[in-house]
């Protein structure tokens, strides 16, 4: 459990901002965006456990990102369907994130920076499919 207290207390600045105000939701729901590094020969074991967390309900869009001139530096974007309010009090919390996190931070060599943001939505937003094959 002290992993997920130590995960949570990253978002601690959203949960006070958040306090018993009202936000403004947007209707296009919330991004999360996170950066970790990690030691480059870590890399590939830290996207391999982050595989299995990243198909959540009300998550639909996740892209991890991997830097070009650092392969240790880890990003990525998740899209939710809910609140900053539901993604930091309801989801977060959520106990299969704890074997996530065990596994996860102690490869960290920096703290994880994280932020929601309000989704602007269309026209500034848009999927193509994939056009090529993989």
């Amino acid at each position: 459990m002290k992993f997920l207290a130590l995960f949570l207390s990253t978002l601690l600045p959203f949960s006070n901002a958040l306090g018993s105000r009202s936000t403004s939701a947007s209707p296009y729901g919330v991004s999360l965006q996170a950066t970790i590094q990690v030691a480059p020969e870590n890399a590939t074991r830290f996207i391999e456990i982050a595989k299995p967390i990243v198909a959540v309900p009300l998550c639909h869009f996740f892209e991890l990102y991997q830097s070009l001139e650092d392969p240790g530096v880890i990003s990525w974007v998740e899209n939710w369907d809910a609140t900053a309010e539901w993604l930091v009090n309801v989801q977060l919390p959520k106990e299969y994130y704890k074997g996530y996190l065990e596994a996860t931070e102690p490869m960290y060599i920096r703290p994880r920076e994280m932020k929601i943001v309000n989704r602007v939505g269309p026209p500034f937003a848009f999927y193509k499919s994939w056009n090529r094959e993989a």
